[in-house]
């Protein structure tokens, strides 16, 4: 390099087939692995490799077959139709026999969106033989003024137990809070 610095800068990878795996073995247990694997992408930002999008894809789908239970988290932000994870999830899994559901972001709703959801969580719509649970995240000042764990999980659950809202008397809201 002509007159600046030899500076060598390294671009990693977005994404690799590199998971994470956390493996519980008890005595006189089954085992049980944990695996986090990403969120499906389906587009990419301009100068992004979009080898990332099959590469996401493949890593699931390797990992999702077999004898496994899949946990399908996913945002209530889009139709259940247009988001890739459940449509991968209904390949690899049917009947829904293995797939426990996770609907996120539920408080982001406006009214007049909830009918869809409630069909989702009373397993009318797009079925599981687990069925759904729902997860409220916490609100950007919650985020920005890091409120203890704790709290967050009780301010939750008031918002599932509130009447005025949709979620009350849905299955997916009478849960262990452990769960959260």
């Amino acid at each position: 390099m002509s007159g600046g610095s030899s500076a060598f800068v390294y671009e990693a990878a977005p994404f690799s087939k590199i998971i994470v795996c956390l493996d519980l073995t008890v005595p006189d247990m089954t085992d049980l692995s944990f695996i986090d694997l990403p969120g499906i992408v389906s587009n990419i930002a301009p100068r992004e490799d979009r080898h990332s999008i099959d590469l996401i894809r493949n890593l699931v789908q390797e990992h999702i077959k077999g004898n496994c239970l899949i946990l399908l988290a996913f945002t209530v932000g889009d139709d259940i139709e247009n988001q890739r994870a459940a449509f991968l999830t209904k390949q690899a899994d049917p009947q829904g026999c293995r797939t426990i559901g996770v609907l996120t972001k539920l408080n982001t709703l406006q009214y007049g969106e909830f009918a869809p959801w409630i069909e989702v969580l009373e397993n009318r719509r797009h079925p599981l033989r687990h069925g759904y649970y729902m997860k409220k995240h916490p609100s950007p000042s919650e985020l920005a003024e890091q409120w203890p764990h704790d709290a967050v999980q009780r301010r939750e659950q008031k918002y599932f137990e509130d009447s005025r809202n949709p979620w009350c008397k849905n299955p997916g809201s009478s849960r262990d809070p452990n769960l959260t």
